[in-house]
């Protein structure tokens, strides 16, 4: 059986340290959502902020998750920030070096554009935003 290290300690990313100290935040989504293998870090990686998370799923895959998917490929449009109000959503992680960069581009063009979404702090490519009320 192959072993797989995972990061452990200081190795833990610097947005997930950060997240740890957020008091009371509802951390949903991690972007990008259609990344299957993205799914499987955040969800070891909220084992050490435990905030609330939408992302990841067992054998089961409820299909209140997949909807939640599907509304989520066009974020930041008005049907995933719906989405995530009525998950009662306060911050958003987007992990930019897990897209195309062509992908990226785009998404950050929207984001900027945005003003449902306030940039809140930034780790690298990874950056968090405040969905505001």
């Amino acid at each position: 059986m192959e072993t797989v290290r995972v990061p452990v300690g200081g190795e833990i990313p610097p947005v997930y340290r950060w997240l740890a100290r957020q008091d009371g935040e509802r951390v949903v989504p991690e972007l990008p959502v259609d990344d299957e293998d993205a799914v499987f870090e955040y969800v070891y990686y909220s084992t050490y902020h435990w905030q609330p998370l939408m992302n990841g799923h067992s054998g089961y895959v409820p299909r209140r998750y997949v909807r939640t998917l599907r509304r989520m490929a066009g974020f930041p449009d008005a049907r995933s920030l719906r989405r995530l109000r009525e998950l009662e959503v306060h911050l958003v992680v987007v992990h930019g070096a897990r897209y195309p960069p062509a992908r990226r581009r785009a998404l950050q063009r929207r984001l900027a554009a945005s003003d449902e979404l306030a940039p809140v702090r930034r780790f690298e490519a990874d950056r968090v935003y405040r969905l505001r009320r």
